[in-house]
């Protein structure tokens, strides 16, 4: 059996966390790009099983993106990777672990019992509210009142 050298890929993230519906992209580092465009060959699990980012994704020389993630999507990812640059053969695994973060809203209507009588018609009514926002991607975050989508301020 043939003596392999340790390569020197490490992922640039070996923990990502991600929104559903998002992109994920991970990137590999530590050899020349050149490398591991014309020589390696890396093959990839999900969790165990053997995974083919082509097939969810999009497979890169040098990574992978996955489109729209989502929960099935969560989980540890083990990139084998063997470099065979000019008769010099090398060997690593790299580990990434991929989170889907889940988010929440929670509003509270201050005002509710003065709303929850009869109201005039025609007249301005307005909704006094908070918002408590955990793990939640803004649309814009310098406008937080209707990036929430609630029209009201985050607590």
């Amino acid at each position: 059996m043939e003596k392999l050298e340790e390569c020197d890929v490490k992922p640039k993230k070996s923990k990502i966390k991600a929104f559903r519906n998002t992109n994920v992209n991970v990137k590999l580092k530590g050899e020349k790009k050149k490398t591991l465009k014309k020589y390696s060959d890396i093959t990839w699990t999900r969790n165990g099983d053997k995974w083919n980012p082509k097939s969810d994704g999009k497979g890169k020389f040098n990574g992978f993106v996955i489109k729209k993630f989502g929960p099935e999507d969560a989980g540890e990812y083990v990139g084998t990777i063997y470099i065979d640059q000019k008769g010099v053969k090398s060997f690593c695994e790299v580990n990434i672990h991929i989170e889907m973060l889940e988010g929440s809203v929670t509003l509270n209507i201050v005002n509710s019992k003065e709303l929850s009588k009869p109201q005039r018609t025609g007249k301005e009514l307005s909704i006094k509210c908070e918002a408590d926002i955990v793990n939640v991607k803004l649309d814009d975050a310098k406008d937080l009142t209707t990036s929430t989508g609630t029209g009201c301020p985050p607590t």
